[in-house]
């Protein structure tokens, strides 16, 4: 039996997985993500190293490394940083050792999850966002994603940025309030305005995380009808939808129906209230399933994780013969 590693590593969460050459889960290990434009190299070989050794022990067995036939490392930023995925690549080989490796953008592997490797788009939108399909040739590109200050529009960092505007903006009076004003006050304690600029300052502007999740009271408040946050939401997709049409058209899918696909924390609630689940159901994907649509495209549902993605991209590269048995018995029980 062969054995199969996926790490799939984004902005604010990565996922370890294990799985064998008939698509059977082994172990799965979910962990932070990581900035790799910020943390030396040391720092994240450290923190991938710990996280592929706690996905180990807790395989039957455990399995140990020395019995993993390949992997591959889908990484945020892989791609767009040659000084540092060269220093990233030759650490974590000599982590791995004799292990078969295959390092790409967290794009890929996502993309390779949604729609277990099929022709078509998958649109990112977590901490970051871009979109990214292959056509029936194999040739892959992408949209999007360039750099969370001046690009990743549609993204949870993007929407909490502008979570933020929006609330100085009703604050001081330049919009008219609604309920995001009163979420945000309640959610810090705040006890004046003003107060909100020492807790972004200190708490929130420098970590990419921790202002994708401000997304989260743009939420809330889509759920309470703040028109406002509806429509940035509304702006949300719009982006989205650029990213998945300009893809299409370069890998030339807008001449036949195509399927798109998505990952990532905007497309999923972070409450159980039923409110804020409709809302994202309604402003979100249905709001995207329309716009896709007007290109003859079909928005589905993700078929697998991105993780589960990472680990069919490991067996297509050191085991192709098993991937077709592999990403069936993955559907069927998932």
């Amino acid at each position: 039996m062969q054995y199969f590693l996926g790490i799939d590593s984004g902005g604010s969460k990565a996922a370890y997985v294990l799985i064998d050459e008939e698509g059977a889960t082994l172990s799965l290990h979910l962990d932070v993500g990581y900035n790799r434009t910020a943390d030396p190299t040391d720092v994240t070989v450290g923190q991938i190293s710990a996280g592929i050794q706690k996905c180990l022990a807790s395989s039957p067995g455990p399995i140990n490394l020395a019995q993993i036939s390949g992997a591959c490392i889908g990484l945020s930023y892989y791609g767009e940083l040659s000084d540092k995925d060269a220093e990233i690549t030759a650490a974590l080989k000599e982590v791995l050792g004799e292990v078969g490796c295959y390092f790409t953008n967290d794009c890929e592997v996502a993309w390779a999850g949604s729609l277990v490797g099929k022709p078509g788009v998958n649109i990112v939108a977590g901490t970051g966002a871009m979109a990214y399909g292959q056509n029936e040739s194999g040739t892959a590109a992408r949209a999007g994603g360039w750099n969370h200050f001046f690009s990743d529009e549609g993204s949870c960092y993007w929407l909490g940025r502008r979570a933020m505007e929006l609330f100085s903006k009703e604050a001081d009076g330049r919009e008219p309030r609604g309920p995001l004003y009163d979420i945000v006050y309640q959610a810090f304690a705040l006890g004046n305005d003003y107060e909100f600029i020492v807790r972004m300052e200190q708490d929130y502007i420098g970590s990419r995380r921790k202002v994708a999740e401000l997304q989260l009271l743009l939420e809330a408040a889509a759920a309470q009808g703040d028109l406002a946050a509806v429509a940035l939401y509304e702006e949300a997709t719009d982006e989205l939808f650029t990213d998945i049409a300009t893809v299409a058209a370069t890998l030339g899918l807008l001449e036949g129906g195509f399927p798109v696909s998505y990952s990532g924390g905007l497309f999923r609630s972070g409450s159980q209230d039923a409110r804020a689940v409709a809302a994202k159901e309604k402003y979100v994907v249905a709001s995207l399933r329309k716009k896709v649509g007007a290109l003859g495209a079909t928005l589905q549902e993700p078929l697998l994780e991105p993780w589960q993605g990472a680990a069919l991209c490991a067996i297509r590269e050191f085991c192709p013969e098993a991937l077709n048995s592999a990403t069936a018995n993955l559907l069927q029980n998932t």
